[in-house]
């Protein structure tokens, strides 16, 4: 059956409206659904009893131990399960034995401490909880959670990103409708999709959980995917007439009529705003005081991210001008390009070449992820903030000056900042 282009706008407006629709609701039904949100147990199910078991590597004085505990119910009526004899039993990958140890309970509660030979081995081996109770005898098998397999539902994001992408789409299909589709294109589109992923996935997937509790280079990334690339992506794939048509029409009716709002855009694109804004996001958020307070406080967290996510738009719409307005020339918007390259590299310079971890989120954790120290931790994320900006700022540098560049060469005559906008 052919549908008309006009049917597929309206289908997918309503297709986005009912996936917003649902997101929000799950935002306000499952506040608890977010990944910050207390600690991750895994719950164990052995016969008559019902095992809720946590585990985490810490620093004893002979080196390093596993610390488990577990709370022991009765799988049918919850009723907590004493006196009972348990034990820990450790085993290798291979299945070797590497000691059993008695684990002492009160009311239900179980715990031991475990030998183990360093902080991030202790997922690799295999554990089980041997229970000699009133309800029988057990052995309850422990797996460790994978850190890498932890997908997370953060609803404010995902009612976010559907938000965005109805709103794309939209704007996508009226353009062409108008007549436009060199404007309109599929690699438009997949910039788009691309700068939406790469801000969504590091706030759902274990990069999360990873960058807020074990390395801050995985935290760098992330920080860097939200405020940087991600938003590059998305102004880059909305130049020219496709950003007039995102928003709906009675929408941008009512800003065009808005003066105070252009007057407010217009002071927030100014380059002295935007490169303060950037300044006091990456390097106030960076101060370790700063930084640690936000890694305690979920609330704070959340606007750490939200300054990163605003500081980045307001960059590469003034370096990327998608409107066109052209109101800083080449030189200028390479001028803030390499203020905001000089920046980062302060802040990259103090992560690589400081002396001692200056993090005690990172520091004071036991487990190591990869092996990897608190400092060499700490000097991957001053180079992964390196890397993406030159990979990001040094791009935009070249695509802007290589056209000028050449110019030059085919008119010798060519005057410096005088030349149109790229």
């Amino acid at each position: 059956m052919h549908v008309s282009r006009a049917e597929l706008a309206v289908r997918l407006r309503r297709i986005g409206v009912a996936m917003f629709a649902f997101v929000t609701m799950a935002a306000a039904l499952a506040p608890g659904a977010s990944a910050h949100v207390g600690e991750v147990k895994t719950v164990v199910l052995a016969g008559q009893y019902r095992l809720v078991i946590s585990a985490s590597p810490v620093t004893v004085p002979k080196g390093f131990a596993l610390a488990l505990r577990s709370s022991i119910t009765s799988r049918a009526t919850g009723a907590p399960i004493g006196p009972a004899t348990v034990r820990l039993v450790v085993r290798s990958t291979s299945g070797a034995p590497e000691g059993a140890y008695p684990m002492a309970g009160v009311d239900g509660e179980y715990s031991t401490y475990a030998p183990i030979a360093s902080a991030d081995t202790w997922r690799s081996l295999h554990y089980a909880l041997e229970i000699v109770g009133p309800l029988g005898s057990v052995s309850a098998r422990y797996v460790p959670p994978d850190l890498f397999d932890k997908w997370l539902v953060e609803p404010l994001v995902l009612a976010a990103a559907v938000l965005a992408a109805a709103l794309f789409g939209q704007g996508f299909l009226r353009l062409r409708r108008r007549g436009r589709p060199d404007h309109a294109t599929n690699g438009r589109a997949g910039l788009f999709l691309l700068g939406l992923a790469v801000m969504v996935l590091p706030l759902v997937s274990p990069l999360d959980l990873i960058g807020d509790n074990y390395l801050l280079s995985a935290h760098m990334l992330q920080h860097l995917c939200i405020g940087d690339a991600g938003p590059a992506l998305i102004v880059l794939s909305l130049r020219g007439p496709l950003v007039f048509f995102v928003l709906p029409r009675p929408v941008m009716r009512a800003v065009g009529h808005a003066a105070w709002l252009r007057h407010a855009a217009r002071w927030l694109l100014r380059p002295r705003v935007v490169l303060t804004v950037w300044a006091l996001a990456y390097g106030g958020w960076h101060v370790p005081v700063a930084y640690d307070y936000a890694a305690s406080h979920q609330w704070v967290h959340d606007c750490e991210h939200a300054s990163f996510v605003f500081a980045g738009f307001m960059l590469w719409s003034l370096l990327i001008d998608p409107a066109g307005h052209r109101r800083l020339s080449r030189g200028r918007r390479l001028g803030v390009a390499a203020a905001v390259f000089a920046m980062g590299t302060v802040i990259a310079d103090v992560l690589m070449f400081s002396f001692h971890p200056l993090y005690p989120l990172y520091a004071s954790q036991p487990e190591r992820l990869f092996s990897l120290s608190a400092l060499r931790d700490q000097q991957l994320a001053g180079l992964a903030m390196t890397i993406e900006q030159i990979a990001t700022l040094g791009t935009f540098a070249a695509v802007v000056l290589v056209p000028a560049l050449r110019a030059r060469a085919r008119h010798p005559a060519f005057v410096s900042g005088l030349e149109p906008s790229v």
